[in-house]
């Protein structure tokens, strides 16, 4: 969404969205945009704004609210640049409508956030606002944006409610909320993947190698570590504490982890979950927190068991230092949550270079939607898995030939890293040597130049025309599978295995899947039970790409 002025261009657009209004039979609101009769374009146009005050109208202006996909206006905003007598008592600085087909969307609470903005450019640094008080829907989307109410008034026989929006207070805020990663560097261990006794075990943590790396890390300046239940088959978090908490001070690190809604059903899991957590990390209170996996269906749980409300109960209370979110969903579904929830102070999301302008992922979208909310954004999965490590040849050939002492991976991470928004990378190390890797290029960190995102770009249409199967390998599929077969393993097996060049005959990668197979249920074993698709955070169809690795690998 953006606001724009009426032009000729929108005519058609501010014909639609008024005919819809009339036909609705309400009166339309902002007044501005129903003064004059719409049918007559060039006297509407004229009308729309008061350009000079006079001693019953002080100067406005007008925006209309244009969604840019559907090249649809929704709505509108008068922006009053000074208040008389009358505006004081009821309009305010701000009168603002949305379209009957578009509400309860979270549009209105978006477009006031647009119109403050312009409010700032008009020198108004104390905006008034004010609205029926049996309209909850339009004071919900005031305090959204800040709104402190004052008093209630009764015109003509209406009680309103006034609202004070202090932007110079709001603007403290945003530096505030920008600042949460003050003084972390930027790149963060993510304990995804630590180092196994067993590939076959995901529990298996090699907790010497561990603390080796943990060492190294800490040595070079870094101190953000990112944890969560569910990793490294469920003992991620108790890792934590032997490579970690019971070997440095607590002041030297920061520790995040996270709540994810299949571990509750009642209020009283939320605390037990995190008490939980604090004994298995060794810990007391957590540096950042997070509600893990929001997606249209998590975000209904959460918001059914006020986990957003008990979050920020958890901050005041000291338990929490930063609260926040990571997210596997569509741009639309993130500009909801961040609407309704402003408070918190920063995002998680899936970002690299494939994914960047992919349809599913929607990484651009997604951060542009963080960035228009002003918050920080942490990338999870900028590797992909891994996927970003093993290139096609002709792509590290010509990563190669540009920088010849760059990793491949490198240049995934700095992708990432190379965003504005952007405060922190996670890379879940397994080795010694992806850590070294990252910790030569991050220490010093020079953002991408023009001529390596073109090389980039370049990347991803060679990648995409050999990428069959988009899995990052989280192994969020594996725990529940009735027939544990080893879905990310397959999938990056076949990934790789598609491709070799073309009529190469053997390949390594057939060897491997037989050897899984040993340990793990065959792709063909799938019963089509869809547990794993229920919990993918890419939603991808596993079950399809199963029958295709079937078909594949067990000839």
């Amino acid at each position: 969404m953006k606001l724009v002025k009426l032009e000729e261009k929108y005519k058609t657009q501010l014909y639609d969205m008024l005919a819809e209004w009339y036909a609705f039979g309400e009166k339309i609101i902002p007044y501005a945009i129903r003064r004059a009769d719409y049918h007559d374009f060039e006297n509407y146009l004229n009308s729309l704004e008061v350009k000079e005050g006079t001693p019953d109208k002080v100067p406005d202006s007008t925006f209309f609210a244009l969604d840019e996909e559907r090249d649809i206006f929704l709505g509108a905003v008068n922006i009053r640049h000074y208040l008389n007598e009358s505006l004081l008592l009821n309009g305010g600085h701000i009168g603002d409508g949305i379209r009957p087909s578009e509400r309860r969307k979270g549009y209105a609470t978006q477009m006031i956030g647009l119109a403050l903005e312009e409010c700032k450019k008009l020198g108004i640094d104390k905006v008034l606002m004010v609205c029926d008080k049996e309209n909850t829907g339009s004071a919900k989307s005031i305090m959204n944006n800040g709104g402190v109410l004052e008093n209630e008034v009764e015109v003509d026989g209406v009680i309103e409610q006034r609202y004070w929006i202090h932007l110079a207070k709001e603007t403290e805020r945003q530096e505030r909320t920008m600042a949460v990663f003050d003084g972390v560097k930027n790149l963060g261990f993510g304990l995804m993947r630590l180092p196994l006794l067993d590939t076959n075990d995901g529990g298996s943590i090699d907790l010497e190698l561990a603390k080796k790396m943990v060492d190294t890390y800490l040595a070079k300046g870094f101190t953000y570590f990112d944890t969560a239940l569910m990793y490294c088959g469920g003992k991620s978090e108790s890792a934590v504490k032997e490579i970690l908490t019971s070997r440095y001070p607590r002041e030297s690190f920061r520790l995040a982890t996270k709540l994810h809604a299949g571990f509750i059903r009642t209020l009283e899991d939320r605390d037990r979950v995190f008490e939980e957590q604090c004994a298995r990390t060794g810990v007391t209170y957590f540096d950042y927190y997070l509600l893990h996996d929001i997606g249209i269906d998590h975000y209904e749980m959460y918001n059914k068991l006020d986990c957003f409300t008990w979050l920020a109960k958890k901050k005041e209370e000291g338990r929490v230092k930063h609260i926040g979110f990571s997210f596997h969903d569509n741009a639309e579904v993130l500009d909801k949550v961040l609407t309704e929830h402003p408070e918190m102070e920063f995002v998680q999301l899936q970002i690299n270079y494939l994914d960047w302008d992919s349809v599913g992922i929607q990484s651009r979208k997604c951060y542009e939607v963080a960035v228009k909310h002003n918050k920080p954004v942490i990338v999870m999965e900028p590797v992909k898995g891994g996927t970003l490590a093993r290139v096609p040849e002709k792509v590290e050939q010509e990563f190669k030939a540009y920088a010849p002492k760059m990793s491949v991976p490198s240049w995934a991470i700095r992708f990432a890293a190379s965003l504005p928004n952007v405060k922190l990378v996670l890379s879940g190390m397994s080795n010694m040597e992806q850590l070294t890797d990252n910790l030569s290029y991050m220490e010093s960190f020079v953002p991408l130049c023009e001529e390596e995102q073109k090389l980039v770009r370049s990347a991803v249409d060679t990648i995409n025309e050999s990428i069959v199967v988009p899995c990052t390998g989280c192994t969020y599929c594996v725990d529940g599978c009735p027939m544990k077969i080893a879905i990310p393993k397959y999938f990056s097996l076949y990934n790789t295995d598609c491709q070799e060049l073309p009529g190469k005959g053997w390949t390594p990668q057939e060897e491997y899947y037989d050897r899984l197979c040993v340990t793990f249920g065959k792709a063909s074993d799938c019963i089509g039970c869809g547990q794993c698709e229920s919990v993918c955070p890419q939603h991808l169809p596993i079950i399809s790409y199963l029958q295709d690795v079937a078909k594949h690998f067990e000839h």
